[in-house]
């Protein structure tokens, strides 16, 4: 016997709407029992039944699904292009379907049903300016810069892999684990460690994504030649240049650009601090120009650049922020090369002097 198939017959017949040939249908199913009686029974199995928790799973969402295929099915074998009135009877008789079935999912051991994981995403994100620290479940901990987001699966992080997602900039120091290695995705770069500390580098409106080595070994592929692996030891950085053309445009970061090369592996000597001084929230800059520090500005300050003139965008600076409002950053830049600045709200307009 359908058990599928008597609940939907009997809903419709509380709620008005059997057909004919569905009572008559309904009383083979039955087969001389009194559907009452049959009901109890039913309902007497289930409460009765050991219910064992299976993990991770939901069998009421195909059960559901079938429930409404069925519905469906019965509009389409009723034609007429009339809508089948799911009342208040019939929905309940579907809810009671739904429920009855996953009872007895539950608590048959034997069987292995198809179900359906539901993978819960967590999600950490910071806003422009801001700065936030999170240890993941593993005891990773991972420190997010300014208008960055972390992205991971919450039921199946560090089962047989542990896998997040990055836009922004973070620093991650992994825990150890062979068994579950640690996956960071960006848009143009994998980077797969066991255990070590690194920075990721990877906005959406860069015109490179980086990734440098603290400690540890980390493997590298990237976007545009993902067959090909790359090996980063300690204080060494890999730059690889991205295409921003799809990017959408307006501020500093607007110009489009096409990669120059595949990727550059720079040595960071004496200087691996720098790459992890926004931690202790300082911003240090060394000879970048005006269009490469906008958006670091951009992202400390929660501010907008504009600049009015092409030749600004070369000028050179070096320098280190930390408490320094916008006025007394700009203040001190104007020292070493001249320009004039107007903020009007969040909106930052630069010209030459």
């Amino acid at each position: 016997m359908s058990a599928d198939r008597y609940w939907i017959l009997l809903g419709k017949k509380k709620a008005g709407e059997a057909t004919e040939e569905d009572l008559e249908e309904l009383r083979s199913l039955l087969d001389g029992r009194d559907e009452d009686e049959f009901a109890r029974d039913v309902l007497e199995k289930v409460w009765i039944a050991p219910m064992e928790p299976v993990p991770e799973t939901f069998p009421h969402r195909n059960v559901w699904h079938r429930v409404q295929k069925s519905i469906y099915a019965e509009q389409d074998r009723a034609g007429k292009g009339r809508l089948l009135r799911i009342t208040g009877a019939l929905a309940a008789a579907a809810v009671l379907l739904a429920v009855i079935i996953a009872g007895l999912y539950m608590s048959r051991g034997k069987d292995k049903p198809t179900t359906t994981v539901e993978h819960l995403l967590n999600q950490v994100a910071t806003q422009t300016g801001s700065k936030t620290k999170v240890a993941l479940p593993d005891g990773t901990l991972v420190w997010l810069n300014a208008n960055s987001q972390l992205t991971y699966e919450n039921k199946t992080f560090g089962i047989e892999e542990r896998a997040v997602t990055l836009v922004g900039e973070a620093f991650f120091d992994v825990t150890k684990n062979e068994k579950a290695p640690f996956i960071i995705h960006t848009r143009d770069m994998t980077i797969r460690v066991l255990g070590t500390a690194f920075t990721v580098k990877a906005y959406p409106r860069d015109k490179t994504a980086e990734t440098a080595l603290i400690r540890g070994l980390v493997e590298i592929t990237t976007r545009r030649d993902p067959e090909r692996k790359i090996v980063l030891k300690p204080n060494e950085k890999i730059v690889v240049p991205v295409d921003t053309s799809t990017d959408e445009g307006g501020g500093a970061s607007s110009q489009t650009h096409a990669p120059a090369g595949p990727y550059s592996i720079l040595r960071l000597g004496k200087d691996s601090a720098n790459e992890t001084v926004w931690i202790r929230n300082k911003l240090e800059f060394d000879n970048l120009t005006w269009e490469e520090l906008a958006p670091k500005l951009e992202r400390w300050y929660n501010i907008h650049i504009h600049f009015e003139d092409e030749r600004i965008r070369r000028r050179h600076f070096s320098g280190v922020i930390e408490k320094e409002t916008l006025t007394q950053t700009l203040e001190a830049m104007r020292l070493s090369g001249h320009f004039v600045y107007e903020i009007k709200g969040n909106e930052l307009w630069l010209r030459e002097n």
